[in-house]
């Protein structure tokens, strides 16, 4: 039995598709490359079955260590770029989307892969369990590989990553909401309404590229919320400026009954 890892160095998320890095790891009694596996790793690339064979006499093959006697340590490495899949709406699930990469191995051994990867605020997790070449999708059974594994690497979000973004989002609820308190608790323009719509609908450009930095290249439904309190806060402010009262001319003022009865009872007193 041997052992493996799986590493995703990077997500090229426009064309959707990984650099994965395969590592085969195992130990063989003696210095002959016979004593070697022989593997297969088919994948989906570009709509079409590929396969890249790892045989014994793979030039790839590297000893890492020996004791020259009964033991010596062997380690492939192989880089591949392998399409993934999304498992959930991007747009709609953001920060709990998903990415799937999903391939098989065919060896004369059986061999367990550990996931990790390098893509920053990404974690990976590893489904593996082995099947029947004649129930599997596989395209052929490669002579001297009766051992068939699927494997499916899962990169999400880390937990970190989710928090932050969930904060973000109750930032964005308390802004709009705001924008709906306001125009009840607030007077005329002169008032702190204006201050405060002012302030806000210059904060909300600012935090929205705050965010960007960290956010995926894709649109998410955070973008959009951001535009959309902007555009409100910009309708609140805009119709404040012309729906406000005029205050009245003094020559009506003057005019007013009221204003008269009360200069005439100003004076008799």
């Amino acid at each position: 039995m041997g052992s493996g890892s799986v590493k995703i160095e990077s997500l090229d998320l426009s064309a959707g598709v990984a650099k994965v890095v395969f590592v085969l790891d195992e130990e063989t009694g003696s210095s002959d490359f016979h004593d070697r596996s022989t593997s297969w790793i088919s994948f989906k690339q570009y709509g079409s079955n590929v396969s890249i064979p790892i045989g014994r006499a793979d030039p790839d093959w590297v000893i890492i260590g020996t004791n020259n006697v009964t033991l010596w340590h062997w380690k492939l490495e192989k880089t591949v770029y392998m399409e993934y899949q999304n498992d959930v709406n991007q747009f709609f699930e953001f920060p709990f989307e998903s990415f799937v990469i999903d391939f098989y191995v065919a060896s004369n051994i059986s061999r367990w892969f550990a996931a990790s990867t390098d893509v920053p605020s990404f974690s990976a997790s590893t489904d593996q369990h082995r099947e029947n070449y004649n129930q599997s999708s596989f395209p052929y059974q490669p002579e001297g590989c009766p051992e068939l594994e699927r494997i499916s690497i899962s990169l999400s979000h880390n937990s970190e990553y989710r928090i932050i973004v969930c904060m973000l989002y109750a930032a964005l609820v308390i802004i709009i909401a705001i924008a709906f308190v306001l125009p009840a608790k607030m007077g005329d323009i002169d008032s702190n309404f204006f201050a405060i719509s002012s302030t806000i609908l210059v904060f909300v450009p600012v935090f929205f590229f705050a965010f960007r930095d960290i956010a995926p290249p894709y649109l998410t439904l955070f973008d959009m919320v951001c535009l959309g309190s902007a555009i409100i806060y910009g309708c609140l402010i805009l119709g404040k400026l012309i729906f406000r009262k005029q205050p009245k001319p003094r020559s009506q003022q003057r005019a007013n009954p009221s204003n008269l009865f009360e200069l005439v009872d100003a004076r008799a007193i």
